[in-house]
């Protein structure tokens, strides 16, 4: 029995797959500023490129991991000086 592999190897491909679960993605986060989807959108196209690129799940989950560090410090460094 062959395993199923996503919406990667269906009808859509690789490239709809990333768009369409970019998209599913950052309809899950609309309680944002309309600013905020967008950036999810473009982060989660990056991190699904990544992962078709390079068939690893590692690069997009050490990515990830620097983008929420990154808005850690960012938000410790704006609540240190309010």
């Amino acid at each position: 029995m062959a395993s199923a592999r996503g919406w990667s190897h269906s009808f859509l491909e690789p490239v709809a797959a990333v768009v369409l679960t970019s998209a599913v993605w950052t309809a899950l986060h609309i309680q944002y500023n309309s600013f905020y989807p967008s950036e999810i959108f473009v982060i989660r196209l990056t991190l699904g490129y990544f992962r078709w690129r390079t068939g690893s799940t590692w690069l997009p989950v050490i990515v990830h991991a620097a983008i929420n560090l990154s808005s850690m410090i960012q938000t410790a460094l704006v609540l240190a000086f309010i």
